[in-house]
């Protein structure tokens, strides 16, 4: 018990306090930068130590403290701060990057990590990217599931091969024996395909950071399932739909430009984000899109895709840098999760559902119905004659209509042509 003796209105109180109360109410007081004693209040992941305030981060066990000054920011390049709150957010912030930092250095020089140890830090990786450039909470997810944690239906790469097996030794045998659980399970093939693609990536990533010198998922190895045909019949956009998504699409968008791009030469999202303008030749009406790789020590192999003179027109009336990417008119691209929040606002606005997958489908069936043979729509979309019959081409569709070619050819015209009221999506009298 503490005593404490103070003058009130001409009296004098003595008030006693509880040894465990007194204590924290003397710690209130903290050192700051310049060694005068302040007041302040308690913060989160800060202890007091010799009269002087530190701040301590802990990642993966590891357990790091620094003092809670101005100087150590200075010391390592970073900014002052001249509120406490402020100052012990970037001290913590800047340790847990270098215990962070310690951990993935102390991974690589492992020779070589375990299958569980190389999992956790591309998990643990995949959390800490940008925004811009981060997989969905969704994606997220079920590479963790996939690679890592498992669900209740299903079991994940570790829990199949073993978390305490070398990466290294991880084999073709091994993705085959999980191939077959998967089936076993009565997953459909498209999901084998896709839990097996999560998988590559993995090793994609191993491989780019240095932990393995080759993938096992690789030409003349594992090779990825088929994905099976789509039920029912391959879904297209018809003339009048594109016609409606034209008249709704904002003017001069980073949108409008990626529609017109997957709607005349029928890319990938992710290629067309990627198109820069000096990649289009308008003396030569071609356009070189660069296919995407697997193996990321490879470039980019570029195809040859027919510049339509609607495209060039509408690409050459805007001025654009020539290092600039033709969504985003900058130099810096349009990001993939950017495209499809865009997508998602489009059809919740106007109730029209825009695929980019969907429109390189519509774009695969006009060309084949113009006269072009299976081959050189295969060559011009990147894709094999076996896939383009699966998923894009439908060989006898009855009613399909003639101006769907007309729409492909003759977009940026759209408005004159044909206004529309954004209401009601009929021709205004």
């Amino acid at each position: 018990m503490l005593s404490v003796e103070r003058r009130w209105r001409g009296q004098r109180l003595r008030l006693v306090v509880h040894r465990s109360i007194a204590l924290p109410l003397a710690c209130q007081c903290a050192q700051s930068s310049d060694g005068s004693m302040s007041k302040r209040k308690t913060h989160p992941n800060t202890f007091q130590q010799d009269g002087r305030l530190y701040v301590r981060a802990s990642f993966d066990g590891t357990r790091q403290s620094a003092p809670c000054t101005n100087d150590w920011l200075r010391n390592r390049g970073l900014k002052p701060a001249g509120s406490i709150e402020t100052r012990v957010e970037r001290i913590h912030g800047a340790l847990l990057r270098e215990l962070q930092e310690r951990a993935s250095e102390g991974l690589q020089r492992a020779k070589p990590p375990t299958l569980d140890q190389a999992a956790k830090e591309f998990v643990r990786e995949l959390s800490g990217l940008p925004s811009s450039v981060r997989p969905s909470a969704k994606q997220c997810g079920r590479l963790t599931a996939t690679v890592l944690k498992g669900t209740a239906w299903r079991r994940s790469l570790c829990a199949i091969v073993g978390p305490r097996q070398r990466l290294d030794r991880v084999n073709q045998s091994d993705l085959l024996k999980m191939e077959r659980e998967y089936e076993d399970r009565g997953l459909r093939p498209e999901s084998v395909r896709g839990y097996m693609s999560d998988v590559r990536r993995f090793f994609n990533w191993a491989v780019e950071h240095g932990l393995i010198a080759r993938s096992p998922i690789r030409r003349g190895g594992y090779r990825l399932p088929p994905g099976g045909r789509p039920e029912g019949t391959i879904d297209h956009y018809d003339a009048w739909t594109l016609r409606r998504i034209e008249a709704e699409l904002p003017t001069g968008s980073s949108l409008e430009r990626l529609y017109m791009l997957a709607k005349l030469t029928g890319g990938r999202r992710s290629e067309l984000l990627r198109l820069r303008i000096q990649d289009i030749s308008f003396e030569e009406q071609v356009i070189l899109i660069r296919g995407a790789r697997k193996n990321p020590r490879k470039q980019p192999k570029p195809r040859a895709v027919p510049l339509l003179d609607s495209l060039a027109a509408y690409l050459s009336s805007a001025s654009i840098d020539p290092l600039a990417y033709v969504c985003s008119l900058k130099r810096t691209p349009w990001t993939a999760n950017a495209a499809k929040c865009a997508c998602r606002r489009f059809t919740a606005r106007t109730g029209i559902r825009l695929s980019m997958q969907k429109l390189r489908r519509t774009a695969a069936q006009s060309l084949c119905e113009g006269g072009l043979s299976l081959e050189a729509v295969a060559a011009a979309l990147g894709n094999s004659v076996e896939v383009l019959r699966s998923w894009y081409v439908t060989p006898t569709r009855p009613q399909w209509p003639s101006a769907a070619l007309d729409a492909l050819e003759h977009g940026p015209g759209r408005r004159e042509r044909q206004p529309y009221s954004r209401s009601s999506g009929h021709s205004r009298s």
